[in-house]
C-alpha cells in the first residue's frame, strides 16, 4: 500500500536527500502536510539494488534460514532497537531491552501460533533457537554497508513471502518497515520527547495500516547502559499492562 503510493512522485525541497533513506523519509514528512495524501518522493530511492535480488535470495536462505521465496507460510517480523542505549544515543527508553525482546517474541509466538517470528535487529533472546532471523542482516555479504541494498533487501521480503508485518519500539527503521508497504505497530512512550510524530504516519496512511501503541509505565534503569565498547546488555522489562497492551492491538491488527 504505502510503497505504492510513494510511486506517486512529489517535489521535494533542495537538500531533502540525507544519508539514510529513514531519514530523507522523515525530513519529507516534517516539510509536508500529513493530512494530504501519502506521497513523499520517488520509489526509485527506496526500492535498493534491484538487480541485487539474487545475492538477497542466497543470503536469505544461507544466512537467515529462509525457505526459498514463497507465499505459503506466515511471517511476522519483530525488530530490536539498540540506538538510544548505545553511544550516547537518543530516547533510551524506546529501546527494545533485551528482556523487552523475549517477552515480545514469546507473546506473539504465544497467540500467533501458526505464524513463524522473526527477529530483526542486533540481538535475539539466547533460547530462541528458532529461524529464519534477521539478526545484524546489514552484515550479510549481499549488504556491504549498503543503506540501500538494505533497503532493497527489506522491500524483497516484502515481495516475496507473506509477511503479515512488524512490531518494534518507534524508530526511522520502524518508519521504513512502513514505507516499504510492511503492516506497522510503532511502540512508543507516553510523553517521550517527539511521540506525536508517528501520530502524523498514523494519520496519513490509516490506523488499519500503521498503528502507534504507548507505553505508559517505566521500565527500570532508563538511562544510558553502555559498557563503553558500544555492548549493551539493558534488560529494558516491559510492563505487563503496556506488554497486555501490545499484544491485544496485535490481535486485532494483523491478518492472520
Amino acid at each position: 500500500m504505502a510503497f505504492d503510493l510513494i510511486k506517486k512522485e512529489q517535489k521535494i525541497p533542495n537538500g531533502f536527500y540525507k544519508e539514510s533513506a529513514s531519514n530523507s523519509f522523515l525530513y519529507a514528512y516534517s516539510k509536508l502536510n500529513p493530512d494530504k495524501e501519502f506521497k513523499l518522493f520517488l520509489a526509485k530511492e527506496m526500492a535498493g539494488e534491484q538487480g541485487a535480488t539474487n545475492e538477497y535470495k542466497n543470503d536469505l536462505e544461507n544466512k537467515a534460514g529462509f525457505p526459498p521465496p514463497s507465499k505459503e507460510k506466515k511471517y511476522l517480523l519483530v525488530n530490536y532497537r539498540l540506538s538510544g542505549q548505545a553511544n550516547k544515543g537518543v530516547h533510551p527508553c524506546l529501546d527494545t531491552g533485551e528482556e523487552g525482546m523475549s517477552q515480545i517474541l514469546n507473546a506473539v509466538k504465544t497467540i500467533f501460533n501458526e505464524i513463524i517470528i522473526v527477529p530483526v535487529g542486533e540481538f535475539k533472546p539466547y533460547d530462541w533457537d528458532e529461524y529464519p532471523t534477521l539478526v545484524n542482516y546489514w552484515n550479510w555479504p549481499s549488504m556491504q554497508s549498503n543503506r540501500s541494498k538494505q533497503v532493497g533487501l527489506l522491500n524483497y521480503i516484502k515481495t516475496s513471502y507473506n509477511v503479515l508485518g512488524v512490531i518494534g519500539m518507534r524508530s526511522g527503521v520502524i518508519d521504513l518497515f512502513a514505507l516499504l508497504g510492511f503492516k506497522t505497530i510503532s511502540i512508543d512512550r507516553k510523553g517521550e520527547r517527539g511521540f506525536k510524530r508517528p501520530y502524523k504516519t498514523q494519520a496519513a496512511l490509516g490506523k488499519d495500516f500503521f498503528r502507534v501503541v504507548e507505553m505508559e509505565y517505566p521500565r527500570e534503569n532508563e538511562k544510558l547502559n553502555s559498557l563503553g565498547d558500544g555492548t549493551v546488555h539493558w534488560k529494558g522489562t516491559i510492563h505487563k499492562k503496556d506488554l497486555e497492551k501490545i499484544i491485544s492491538t496485535a490481535k486485532g491488527f494483523f491478518d492472520t
